[in-house]
């Protein structure tokens, strides 16, 4: 019997709108306090091609002066290299220009945007999964932040089809899905730190689904949890790898994440030095943040949908608390940083 699949037109005429708005002068010059990050990375990608990658043991220097000298080389540690590499790739067949660096962006916000979909859709039904993806995909966070050369517009492309894969794997786990997820992890996780935040919680959340929230259960049926466990230990040591081949490169550098590291879990509002805020001060902070980024209305109707929320399947919930505390997560760890 000859199987049809039917095309959702209203969605790919979504992503044609989303694709017109995230490319609109796609090779401006950098300007505005937005496109520093195109700036810094688009600078460590060219010093790739001017020294040589394996030179410079393919880690981010920063400087902008031609040309360098060794001494004075100033290599940019504070997060893993996956920006520069891609950002440097890209490069290669279309040249290095702000274009290409946005080109790369773009790419990975449609996956995110195709991925979330493919979530939705699954969890949700067709109805709803245009309604999700409408309202991420129009917010100034992605519809304007979404081809920034930065960490996380990349790193979106990478967690968003490792959520699609993890909600179908829940159901019906195979041996090809674990590995996606699995490969889907270690890029993620050389791009940014907050990744880690979501694969924890999901894979918390997952053990509950799995074990229908009876706390014995996990412990006396590890062997049915095994998988889970197994991805877990994948992604701490991707997360592992990536000071220590710092440190491999360049010895110290540990030393200056683990600097970092305490500036960024502090309570300091701003840059070194300057004064602590209070937990009020962070929550209307946050607040703030999302009322601007994401608009006042899908902020709204986040809290409104808790409720709604509770009535959906198990798999649903389960993926919407533990995508929700991998956000969260990171908020309140890295205070400094999102403040």
């Amino acid at each position: 019997m000859r199987q049809t699949i039917r095309i959702n037109w209203g969605v790919i005429a979504l992503l044609l709108v989303m694709w017109g708005l995230l490319t609109i002068r796609i090779g401006a010059p950098w300007f505005g306090h937005h496109d520093t990050n195109g700036v810094v990375f688009m600078t460590t990608a060219r010093n790739y091609s001017l020294y040589g990658a394996s030179e410079l043991g393919f880690l981010q220097l920063l400087n902008y002066e031609i040309p360098a000298k060794p001494e004075e080389y100033n290599f940019y540690l504070h997060h893993p290299p996956m920006i520069s590499w891609v950002l440097a790739l890209a490069g290669v067949p279309f040249m290095l220009t702000e274009a290409s660096s946005r080109w790369v962006m773009v790419c990975a916000t449609m996956i995110s945007l195709a991925s979330l979909y493919v979530l939705s859709r699954r969890l949700l039904g067709q109805k709803r999964a245009m309604l999700v993806v409408i309202l991420y995909g129009f917010t100034p966070m992605i519809a304007y932040f979404g081809r920034m050369p930065n960490h996380e517009p990349l790193v979106m492309g990478f967690l968003m089809p490792f959520f699609a894969i993890y909600a179908q794997y829940l159901r019906y786990p195979t041996r090809a899905r674990w590995v996606a997820l699995a490969i889907l992890a270690i890029l993620a996780m050389w791009t940014a730190w907050a990744a880690i935040f979501f694969f924890m919680a999901l894979i918390f959340f997952g053990v509950i689904y799995r074990v229908e929230t009876r706390l014995v259960k996990i412990i006396t049926g590890w062997r049915n949890l095994f998988d889970l466990y197994a991805l877990g230990i994948v992604v701490v040591l991707a997360t592992i790898a990536v000071p220590l081949f710092y440190e491999m490169q360049h010895p110290g550098a540990i030393q200056k994440l683990l600097n970092v590291f305490s500036f960024r879990t502090s309570n300091i509002g701003g840059s070194r030095g300057a004064p602590t805020f209070t937990i009020l001060e962070y929550i209307f902070r946050q607040l703030i943040h999302m009322a601007t980024m994401m608009t006042l209305f899908v902020v709204v109707m986040a809290f409104v949908g808790v409720k709604p929320l509770l009535k959906q399947s198990r798999l649903t919930r389960a993926m919407t608390w533990g995508i929700l505390a991998g956000g969260l997560g990171f908020l309140i760890f890295f205070r400094n940083a999102s403040y």
